[in-house]
């Protein structure tokens, strides 16, 4: 088997082109995942084969504005700031609701567009996060199957709710009716995987 030495490889993140300095010795056909961690898995192809992402892969795009990387797209009800930033891949930025205590978030993977999720992983901002919650999927944005129902964590505790889903949804959306603050709820990180 010939292994090749690459200096400078591009990992594609949503739309986005990212480099990643240093040597990485990949056989042919071998396929690169970065995971939020940090941690890179090595995924060997043959000739012929479709490469599978790892159980944990983001299904989320790197999102930089409530519209960027198009297609996609997120929103929410509470006309809070910054909604994007709860699909920015970061853990120190973070949603902030401004005022009330419940709402809604929604991620638009576009027109087009859709992924099946086995999982979501909640990351509140310390005794201010979403605390009663439903996870859900639609394909029109109207009528939503739910996935999750539960409560979210009350420190920044990074939390995973896995739940059986077969189906690939254009939107996912996460609704809480409560917050472990009285008067908003933040959020760092919702991330949607498969």
């Amino acid at each position: 088997m010939t292994h090749k030495a690459i200096s400078l490889i591009f990992l594609l993140i949503g739309a986005t082109l990212t480099p990643v300095f240093g040597t990485l010795h990949l056989a042919p056909g071998g396929v690169v995942y970065l995971a939020p961690s940090g941690s890179v898995t090595l995924v060997g192809v043959n000739a012929g084969e479709t490469p599978t992402p790892p159980a944990d892969a983001w299904l989320t795009a790197t999102m930089t504005s409530n519209v960027d990387p198009s297609p996609n797209a997120v929103t929410d009800t509470t006309s809070g700031t910054n909604p994007w930033e709860a699909f920015d891949q970061n853990y120190t930025t973070y949603f902030d609701s401004q005022t009330g205590t419940t709402g809604d978030i929604t991620y638009d993977f576009g027109a087009g567009n859709s992924e099946t999720a086995t999982s979501l992983w909640l990351k509140n901002v310390s005794g201010a996060g979403a605390n009663a919650f439903v996870f859900a999927g639609s394909n029109d944005d109207s009528s939503y199957d739910t996935l999750v129902t539960d409560n979210g964590p009350a420190d920044d505790t990074r939390t995973e709710y896995s739940f059986s889903n077969t189906t690939a949804y254009r939107y996912y959306k996460l609704t809480w009716s409560s917050s472990h603050f009285g008067a908003f709820t933040r959020i760092y990180e919702i991330e949607i995987r498969g």
